[in-house]
């Protein structure tokens, strides 16, 4: 699919393969998928007491963002572990937590020039799940580990999708 502009010039929709995620704190990490890149805000119906019966005005409420799932084939790193631990540990109250379990995040959509062309700064993430494939002897596929990462905002820059 393509799509064209004024004048000819053809411009091909970007792909979406070519990302990177840069995790404050951690070295890059090569994911396969990353899914979540959704915000909502909640619809708020207001009625008024002189307004014609059946007319609502429709008001923006509050704002969430879904959950992001990073996956990647599972090599020796702990890193994710690691950071799964800092966040067990300030919920348990054993030794002293870690305050910086929260990070910073960052997600790049790139073209074909390897140019950053969308981007999302992701607020405060710490992961809240970490998940790892089923082990099958019959298999030959590699051990996906996914990485679920719950945040408190999602600002994002570049084209508008």
């Amino acid at each position: 699919m393509s799509i064209k502009i004024a004048g000819g010039r053809r411009i091909d929709p970007y792909r979406g393969f070519r990302f990177r995620v840069n995790i404050d704190g951690f070295e890059e990490a090569g994911f396969t998928t990353v899914s979540g890149l959704a915000d909502e805000t909640e619809v708020v119906e207001y009625r008024e007491g002189d307004t014609a019966a059946g007319h609502m005005h429709k008001l923006p409420g509050m704002t969430s963002y879904d959950d992001i799932v990073l996956s990647k084939g599972k090599a020796s790193d702990t890193v994710f572990q690691r950071w799964r631990n800092q966040v067990h540990q300030a919920t348990t109250g054993r030794g002293l937590p870690d305050p910086n379990f929260r990070k910073s995040m960052i997600i790049e959509l790139r073209n074909f020039q390897n140019q950053s062309v969308k981007t999302w700064n992701v607020l405060q993430a710490w992961p809240s799940r970490l998940e790892h494939e089923d082990l099958d002897a019959s298999s030959s596929d590699v051990w996906i580990e996914r990485l679920t990462i719950v945040h408190e905002g999602l600002v994002s820059k570049g084209i508008t999708i």
